[in-house]
């Protein structure tokens, strides 16, 4: 499988392949380095740097993301959230400048159609990068999804 990826302005292509149950990318720029290439769902670490990925109707973007501490980086599982010992990120529009790093987590709703991902923190609900405001409505929603409902 042969995917276009656009890195700020350079197109690089990238192949992916499936071995057992991991897949494994090969890139033919020093951009990115293969071999220590790692996928966490919707980022992307190498041995330097931390990277989100977007998927489009014909190839897969991937940015470089920016003020991340490439040591403390980790992902929330099947989420697209993650944090590092200074900021939280999702993984479309970087930093959450209002999440509290310490209480930060997901809250992961089963669908018929795959996964929503929510989060929240002590003083927030968040919708990808937005607050939610409704949280009276929130809430309700909430306790009508209870079945699939877990927080990590």
């Amino acid at each position: 499988m042969k995917y276009k990826i656009l890195f700020f302005s350079i197109v690089i292509l990238v192949s992916c392949i499936r071995k057992e149950s991991k897949l494994e990318w090969r890139v033919d720029e020093d951009s990115i380095d293969a071999k220590t290439l790692v996928d966490h769902g919707e980022f992307l670490t190498d041995k330097k740097r931390v990277y989100y990925k977007y998927m489009t109707s014909d190839c897969v973007l991937i940015y470089e993301l920016d003020s991340v501490d490439r040591k403390s980086f980790v992902t929330f599982e099947n989420s697209i959230y993650a944090k590092d010992k200074n900021h939280v990120f999702d993984s479309r529009n970087g930093i959450l400048r209002n999440a509290d790093l310490e209480t930060f987590q997901t809250i992961l709703i089963e669908t018929k159609d795959g996964r929503i991902s929510y989060a929240k923190d002590k003083n927030n609900y968040y919708f990808r990068d937005k607050i939610i405001t409704d949280t009276i409505g929130f809430s309700k929603f909430l306790r009508n999804k209870t079945n699939g409902l877990s927080e990590k």
